[in-house]
């Protein structure tokens, strides 16, 4: 873990460096966005740096292309920590990025204001995880979860009642379903016995 986390900050010291001048010359600007910016081609960076050093594994499956972050829970931990301090030093340092945040009280109104500033975001990569699921079930890659092989059987058991109404309806008189339920007692002869 330790040799993957330096060989990646060798690799990420140069461009951040290049991006924190950056970021410091653009600070004398009135209009945030050329900041914005300069953080979000320095999200790109430190992003794009971790492929070839393996923290991010591209292939495909059926023809279908896929891509994994590392399993070494250190350093995703390391990494989330570093992305809360990392945002917590630019807003304490940008006073111009601060005030473009706006921080409220946990109430229903603002849990729905972030739930719906989110949804923009997290309904494509849904949609494409969603589809993609699908795609490789079909394409046998993946096993169902046990919430859709319950909903298949259930689709299952529907569909065949459905059949068997459909193919035997017909031949269920009123006097055949008083003999099935048992309420035909002795109006019709037919006496029914326990089975044991």
């Amino acid at each position: 873990m330790l040799p993957d986390l330096l060989a990646y900050g060798v690799r990420i010291l140069p461009g951040l460096l290049l991006i924190g001048a950056c970021f410091a010359l653009a600070r004398a600007e009135q209009n945030p966005l050329l900041r914005i910016l300069t953080l979000i081609l320095g999200s790109v960076l430190i992003r794009d740096a971790m492929t070839p050093l393996g923290l991010w594994r591209l292939g495909a499956a059926g023809g279908v292309p896929w891509l994994r972050f590392t399993d070494q829970a250190g350093i995703l931990l390391l990494f989330a920590l570093g992305t809360v301090a990392l945002t917590a030093a630019v807003l304490k340092l940008d006073s111009g990025l601060r005030s473009l945040v706006r921080w409220a009280r946990f109430t229903p109104v603002t849990l729905t204001l972030g739930i719906g500033g989110g949804m923009p975001a997290a309904a494509p990569v849904l949609l494409l995880f969603s589809l993609a699921r699908e795609y490789l079930m079909a394409a046998k890659v993946i096993r169902p979860g046990v919430l859709i092989l319950a909903k298949m059987v259930g689709a299952a058991r529907k569909a065949a009642s459905d059949l068997t109404s459909q193919l035997v309806g017909h031949l269920l008189t009123e006097k055949v379903t008083l003999l099935i339920q048992g309420g035909a007692g002795s109006s019709s002869g037919v006496t029914h016995r326990p089975v044991l």
